[in-house]
């Protein structure tokens, strides 16, 4: 694959963004690791003429929310051209309108096994190449593909878990059990207002946490905007947590993903 650099848009929500065209129609599309499924909205959908119920080759669950699979769908990102087996049809809902209508697509993790992808700190560009060419140097850190997406080791407050690498989500979330492990009791949080979350709408019973000390490899963060949330079962166990964009893009942060290592350069994060 030839070195691909594409702008990042930067959404109102904190999403990242990149354009492309899916079967011939441009539109925005949300870098989404969280998903393990490359999603198609309803409206993107019928834009392309696929029609209910008869381009579906069957129906699954992404997160809490019921879909249809369109089998083949092939997409190009600056002037590369990728397919993938299937995709999910998806009715965003409230968490679409937030994205903006411009959205069509969310890009998953099943797109990843294709790339890898270098973020400079800015973000302003992503750079992609093809599977295992990236040339990224710093520190190596294992992911372990999943039913759910991509997961790597994180310490939380001096302990440890496993975390799904989720750019959909803007601020990293904490399910029931880590918020146990972690001597945080739900009923005692403040309610808050959690704002641009998940794309794929799953995450529920929101409430703040007190800032978190977050480590992955040679990064250690302050985190002061982390919530709490139910996590649906099928997207992501209910131990895990979801590292958003507020954790994987500290202030000075840089890193690449591949379909194998999530690599980190070898410098503290800005506290």
């Amino acid at each position: 694959m030839d070195l691909q650099e594409i702008a990042l848009e930067h959404r109102p929500t904190g999403h990242l963004a990149v354009p492309i065209v899916l079967e011939g129609r441009p539109t925005l599309a949300i870098v989404d690791l969280g998903s393990s499924m490359t999603l198609v909205t309803t409206d993107f959908s019928q834009s392309l003429g696929w029609s209910e119920g008869v381009a579906a080759g069957g129906t699954g669950l992404v997160g809490s929310v019921a879909v249809e699979i369109h089998p083949g769908v092939s997409f190009v990102l600056g002037s590369q051209s990728f397919s993938l087996e299937q995709v999910a049809v998806i009715d965003l809902g409230e968490a679409g309108d937030g994205l903006g209508a411009d959205i069509g697509v969310i890009l998953g993790a099943d797109w990843l096994l294709q790339v890898d992808l270098e973020f400079p700190p800015a973000l302003d560009r992503v750079t992609v190449r093809g599977a295992g060419e990236s040339t990224f140097a710093g520190t190596s850190i294992p992911l372990r593909q999943t039913v759910h997406g991509w997961e790597g080791t994180v310490w939380v407050n001096g302990k440890r878990f496993s975390g799904l690498l989720d750019t959909g989500s803007v601020d990293s979330l904490i399910g029931p059990k880590p918020q146990k492990k972690l001597g945080f009791r739900w009923d005692e949080l403040p309610h808050g207002d959690s704002a641009g979350l998940g794309a794929d709408g799953v995450y529920v019973d929101e409430r703040p946490l007190p800032p978190v000390r977050t480590e992955y490899g040679p990064r250690s963060c302050w985190n002061d905007r982390v919530w709490t949330a139910s996590l649906h079962p099928t997207s992501g166990r209910k131990g895990n947590l979801h590292l958003g964009l507020n954790t994987l893009f500290p202030a000075g942060g840089m890193f690449s993903l591949s379909r194998s290592l999530w690599m980190v350069p070898d410098h503290p994060c800005a506290d």
